[in-house]
């Protein structure tokens, strides 16, 4: 039992066994002998202990070796069974191995420097990304604050005003995405058309009109027939639902 890891496990083991001459001592000396001749037969392969990140790195590093061997002159003038290659096509297949010895030298050298990569320097290299997505947000709502634009209204209060078009100076066309040019809001639902309408912005003015003839669409519960000026917090209503 106490032995067993070491007799066993991942381990190079050297037993002594002790001996008495004594006969008193000959039951001892002759279950001793037993246990000795057993442990003798017990092969273990012991392999140097490694951490998975370290070998990895150590492999990259010793195909890295290889790879800068090959590159330093090593490549064979012709690949095997490519007898009758004029020179000029053995010189553009040497060329092909020497670039794709390189792009390979260039991917395990990335590979390592991510690996050997500390914890703090990751850290630092997610809060960087998590500010600059926070920037860009922060843009996007300077922009919408800036620009007339349409949000979306929902029975669940959670659901308001979670999508946002702006529009953009000059006409924007809404409709379906199948249409014959993909219009700049694209919306899907019950009486959506291709273009369903239209918004014209000229600076902070902005006017709706309908896309097409017969095209449902309500303003504040009117049905819009003609172009209508748009003030702040209309409320519009596309297609049947």
């Amino acid at each position: 039992k106490l032995l067993q890891n070491a007799l066993g496990g991942n381990s190079k083991t050297i037993m002594i066994a002790a001996l008495s001459p004594a006969d008193i001592n000959y039951d001892e000396t002759l279950g001793t002998l037993r246990y000795a001749d057993r442990a003798k037969q017990i092969k273990n392969k012991a392999v140097v202990n490694e951490n998975p990140m370290d070998k990895l790195i150590r492999e990259l590093k010793e195909e890295n070796e290889k790879l800068k061997k090959a590159l330093g002159g090593d490549i064979p003038a012709a690949a095997p069974g490519a007898v009758g290659m004029t020179p000029e096509e053995a010189a553009a297949m040497r060329k092909q191995m020497e670039e794709e010895i390189r792009a390979q030298l260039e991917a395990n050298a990335s590979a390592m420097a991510d690996m050997q990569m500390s914890g703090e320097d990751r850290t630092a290299i997610a809060q960087q990304q998590f500010n600059e997505e926070q920037l860009k947000l922060l843009e996007k709502e300077k922009e919408k604050d800036n620009t007339p634009h349409i949000t979306n209204l929902n029975e669940d209060n959670a659901l308001s005003g979670v999508i946002h078009h702006l529009i953009q100076a000059g006409e924007n066309i809404v409709g379906r995405r199948d249409g014959e040019t993909v219009p700049a809001i694209c919306l899907s639902g019950l009486s959506i058309q291709k273009s369903h309408a239209i918004f014209a912005r000229d600076g902070e003015t902005v006017i709706l009109r309908p896309g097409v003839v017969g095209a449902k669409t309500k303003v504040n519960g009117q049905t819009l027939n003609g172009d209508r000026t748009l003030m702040h917090q209309d409320r519009i209503l596309f297609g049947s639902n």
